[in-house]
């Protein structure tokens, strides 16, 4: 199954893909023009900081001069958006 992910403002389109017996939970990330530099932009930063802390795995990543593809796994936990719309005072 798969399912359009509007949690954020990122401005990327976000899948989550979910439901195949013995298969993890993932979400695919797409960036256009601009878009797409944020999203390489983020794959860097996920490869940086996996040593450092538990991140989602990479598990695949497509870049084109205009569109840039992140295919990642899913972990538990909120993302830094819900927890902001959860305690807005927390981001002051």
């Amino acid at each position: 199954k798969w399912a359009r992910d509007n949690v954020g403002q990122s401005g990327a389109t976000i899948y989550r893909l979910y439901g195949k017996p013995d298969a993890p939970e993932l979400f695919l990330k797409h960036g256009k023009g601009s878009v797409a530099n944020d999203v390489t932009d983020e794959m860097v930063r996920l490869n940086w900081l996996t040593e450092f802390m538990p991140l989602p795995t990479i598990k695949h990543f497509i870049r084109t001069p205009d569109d840039a593809w992140l295919l990642t796994t899913a972990i538990p936990g909120k993302t830094a958006f819900q927890v902001l719309e959860e305690y807005p005072d927390s981001g002051e």
